[in-house]
């Protein structure tokens, strides 16, 4: 048995794909429970909103800051506080009476699934460096696996917890995940290493980046929030916010975001604009194709549910196909052109177009969700500096919850108070429109030239 099937077994990658699933897991069944809370507390349609909208806002003001708070404290550590604070929001919406408490429980949620990914990938990365080999693709692919196929799973318990036990369960479904995902991470993560230096100074949190960052942060998200009648005075102070924090962080000799590594490394910061316009798509598809079939087709909830199943289950068999290739460059291209290709076909639709030609559509965007995201994180992992590969992977989170909440605006303004062909047909030349953008970024992208062969890997099931 060779040391990366030691190094990478399934006591070291369980725990980790566990916790990256807690936030998808945690979107879908909320998606599912929303209908359940609102007539029981009676909540208007904001407060609704804010369920989802406040969790995906605290996931992307938090990302970067657990990178952070790994480099410090360590990557191991911040992960278990992350469980243990998804514990104490799942406990904390179980009993929730209010809205208050649970937009309360909702921000626990998000803060403390965000630490799993940027812990995830410098836990990876130790690890590797460690052992003196490359990761093993299957374990990046991993990651990308573990999101995609807990969003379908996600819908499918969410909707049978809410029917037999009501929506609380929902809440308390993340109690059971995160004590097995503490216990697992405990018994199979190694500890974080000691500093030989015994007392050493830790590297700074950088108090106020965080907190300008979380500033322009919010402000950007309120904005992209509706679109519909703009707040332009958010715009002006997340840009305002964002040029303070720019100039606090070139100035700072450890920053929160290095502003200095990102101004010379261009194709990261390519591939973050790339990760906000394929989870925009993504996303868009997810919330808004779904409500058309919904509403305009006429399907039913269970058979729109069931429709998505194909994007799934395409999603997983070519991120665990594409993970394991160092060409990156093609399977960023098909994706893209998927994008396109599905566009393409969503102009040919109307609310009379048989169900074989929808399941078509599905699984060309299940196409672009197994090719681009999984390429994209392996894209991360290989050009961030080693030392600061938690706060660059938060920052690649926070570029899918840009692109997740600009999606719900993108969706209200094409759809307006009601679905319609001409929405969904709006909805389509925008996916033309970014899918050939990206086409064309991922053709020109000099830095994808990589030599085809297979990532480094093994097998074997390994015992850490």
């Amino acid at each position: 048995m060779t040391s990366r099937s030691i190094g990478f077994g399934r006591r070291f990658t369980i725990p980790l794909y566990l916790g990256i699933a807690l936030n998808p897991i945690n979107s879908s069944m909320i998606a599912i429970a929303l209908v359940s809370i609102r007539q029981e507390l009676g909540l208007t349609a904001a407060e609704v909103a804010a369920l989802v909208s406040w969790s995906y806002l605290a996931s992307a003001v938090a990302q970067p800051t657990m990178g952070k708070l790994s480099i410090r404290y360590g990557a191991r550590r911040v992960f278990v506080w992350g469980a243990v604070i998804v514990l104490a929001g799942g406990i904390l919406g179980s009993i929730g009476r209010d809205v208050a408490t649970l937009l309360g429980s909702r921000l626990l949620l998000g803060v403390g699934t965000a630490a799993a990914f940027p812990t995830s990938m410098a836990l990876i990365r130790q690890r590797a460096d460690s052992l003196g080999v490359e990761v093993p693709g299957r374990v990046l692919g991993g990651l990308a696996i573990a999101a995609q196929a807990t969003i379908a799973i996600g819908l499918l318990v969410g909707g049978l917890l809410v029917t037999a036990f009501g929506w609380r369960s929902v809440f308390w479904a993340n109690i059971p995940l995160s004590l097995i995902c503490i216990w697992l991470t405990l018994r199979g993560v190694p500890a974080d290493a000691q500093d030989d230096r015994g007392t050493a100074p830790r590297p700074s949190l950088d108090i106020p980046g965080v907190i300008l960052f979380a500033g322009a942060t919010t402000a950007l998200l309120v904005f992209l929030g509706d679109l519909s009648a703009p707040s332009w005075w958010l715009f002006g102070a997340s840009l305002a916010l964002g040029a303070l924090l720019v100039f606090r962080e070139l100035h700072t000799p450890q920053p929160l975001v290095d502003f200095r590594m990102l101004r010379s490394n261009i194709p990261l910061c390519r591939t973050y604009a790339r990760n906000f316009m394929t989870f925009a798509v993504i996303y868009t598809v997810l919330y808004g194709f779904s409500q058309w079939l919904e509403e305009t087709r006429g399907l039913a909830a269970a058979a729109v549910g069931l429709l998505q199943a194909p994007r799934s289950v395409v999603a997983i068999a070519l991120s665990a196909v594409v993970s394991r290739y160092r060409n990156l460059r093609t399977p960023l291209v098909v994706s893209a052109a998927s994008i396109v290709a599905s566009g393409c076909l969503l102009l040919l639709i109307d609310d009379t177009t048989p169900v074989v030609i929808l399941v078509a559509v599905i699984i060309l965007f299940g196409a672009t969700s197994g090719l681009g995201p999984p390429v994209i994180q392996i894209s991360t992992y290989r050009q961030s500096p080693a030392h600061d590969i938690a706060v660059a992977s938060g920052l690649l989170r926070t570029s899918t919850y840009v692109g997740a909440i600009f999606s719900a605006s993108l969706v209200a303004l094409t759809f307006g108070e009601q679905t319609s062909n001409a929405g969904l047909h709006a909805l389509a030349w925008v996916f033309v429109a970014v899918g050939s953008l990206l086409v064309i970024d991922a053709l020109l992208d000099k830095d994808l030239r990589r030599p085809p062969g297979k990532i480094p890997d093994d097998r074997e099931p390994g015992i850490d």
